[in-house]
């Protein structure tokens, strides 16, 4: 089947149209990369709804994002629908590209524009503003199909050839430029991971081949040891008991299967998010997952979420100060929207849930930093988080029903929209004023893999608190601390 030959386009500047243009955040890349293979993936779902394709009945969907910074090599690998030599042909060869001029004409003041991306079907090609070379290893869910590897040098001319391919799925490699590198580090391609595809469908797992195979030649020479020491014993177990030592398989105990549970790749996204589920719908483990990060350093991206909020300054701890009189107003005005069939209101797509845990924005004039030691000059936005379906429509009734039926001036009450973004966070466990402690972890985290800290007027140091200060003395407290951070 070997084949070369020219991409079918309509204009020989393609290439930099993509790459200068159409591309101007670069790392839209991974999302248009990771996004295809999704889809090749639901495609293949549907055939099998359909009856057109037998799905095993221990079919695992995936897909798999892979760095290997010694080849500088990124991989996307998926086991969706694949591709023949002739859809190759379709949908990788031509490009349907008409009138690239006035294309180019409409769109060059819009680099910044990303809802350009994918529009001409071009997301493939997005991979090219960061390689000198991308090859395509597939092989289509057909009966009897060729796998099918092709490769191009991000030029018009490509070469396509029988593949060796044996796995059902579709194998992206970018050979990545020297400007690129920065995709190889596992920070950054998980940070961009994060932003992009944190709820895709399927489920994604991301590899350092360099860490796996390490990790494999140190499960290796551990398990050599282990057989060692196993002959070893049963040697000497025979010898003094006179046991028969013909069965050889040493006894896995429940610790160690727990420990090898533990140790399974995990998916690095969501495919049924929390918040997108009636509560009767969510395990334990899920809502574990979501209130409850490590009580070491990670990196998070935080979706765009609501609050009703309430601003102020001053002392926390101030007996009926400004922030416990906030504390009132944020619950009155919760509570009023959770009973809100109750009261005759009627709001779109309500379900019954549990009110969350309280939240807050923390900061200090003149200081990127918090002191704990000058508690009076905090200034603080005090926040409940709102369900997705509750407006600012329903918002503004709650407030006025709240203010009537409690006798509350509720008058301090906004509904805040925060998009956070890029964060590190920690779970930490203990007093407040001892919070410094686990800062400077987030901090030294944050060094040793080329983040800083992002606190501004806009980016706050953010707490959410798992524990009611007022039942849960402080040494057992939970608190979630969570930063802004950019890279270094």
């Amino acid at each position: 089947m070997a084949k070369q030959g020219s991409l079918s386009i309509n204009s020989e500047n393609i290439f930099p149209i993509i790459k200068k243009w159409l591309y101007s955040d670069h790392d839209i890349f991974i999302r248009e990369l990771v996004s295809n293979g999704c889809d090749a993936v639901t495609k293949l779902k549907k055939l099998s709804v359909m009856g057109e394709f037998e799905e095993a009945d221990d079919e695992k969907y995936k897909v798999e994002v892979r760095i290997n910074p010694t080849d500088k090599t990124l991989t996307f690998i998926d086991n969706g629908i694949g591709m023949t030599e002739d859809e190759v042909d379709e949908y990788i060869n031509q490009i349907a590209f008409s009138g690239a001029a006035a294309f180019m004409e409409q769109y060059k003041d819009k680099a910044s524009d990303e809802q350009i991306i994918g529009h001409f079907g071009l997301g493939f090609y997005s991979a090219f503003m960061v390689a000198d070379k991308v090859t395509i290893d597939t092989l289509s869910y057909k009966e009897g199909a060729t796998p099918v590897h092709w490769e191009c040098d991000g030029g018009t001319e490509f070469d396509m050839e029988d593949g060796d391919k044996a796995e059902r799925g579709t194998t992206i490699t970018l050979y990545l430029n020297d400007e690129s590198y920065e995709f190889c580090n596992e920070y950054r391609c998980r940070e961009v991971l994060n932003k992009y595809c944190s709820f895709m469908p399927v489920e994604i797992y991301f590899v350092n081949e360099e860490e796996e195979a390490k990790k494999a030649e140190e499960a290796a020479k551990k398990d050599a040891e282990e057989k060692v020491i196993d002959v070893d014993v049963k040697d000497a177990d025979a010898k003094e008991n006179n046991a028969d030592t013909e069965d050889g398989d040493s006894e896995v105990t429940l610790e160690e299967e727990e420990e090898e549970e533990d140790d399974a790749p995990k998916p690095i996204n969501q495919i049924h998010p929390l918040w997108t589920k009636h509560p009767n719908d969510c395990t334990d483990e899920e809502y574990k997952e979501f209130y409850l990060p490590k009580a070491k350093p990670e990196i998070v991206t935080v979706p765009r979420a609501n609050y009703i909020a309430v601003r102020g300054r001053g002392d926390p701890n101030e007996e009926n100060g400004a922030y416990q009189r906030a504390i009132g107003v944020l619950y009155a005005v919760a509570y009023t929207l959770k009973m809100s069939k109750r009261a005759g209101h009627e709001i779109e797509g309500f379900f019954d849930y549990v009110v969350p845990p309280l939240e807050g924005f923390w900061q200090m004039p003149d200081t990127e930093t918090v002191d704990y030691g000058r508690k009076s000059d905090f200034r603080w936005i005090s926040v409940l988080r709102l369900p997705d379906f509750v407006t600012k429509a329903d918002f503004d009734w709650a407030v006025e029903a709240a203010a009537k039926k409690k006798k509350l001036d509720c008058s301090k009450a906004e509904f805040l929209a925060v998009d956070e973004g890029l964060c590190v966070q920690i779970l930490h466990l203990g007093s407040f004023d001892d919070e410094p402690e686990s800062v400077a972890k987030m901090d030294a985290f944050l060094r040793e893999n080329g983040y800083e800290n992002d606190l501004n007027d806009v980016r706050l140091h953010h707490e959410i608190y798992l524990s009611d200060p007022r039942r849960v003395a402080a040494e057992k407290r939970k608190t979630v601390i969570r930063h802004p951070i950019k890279k270094a």
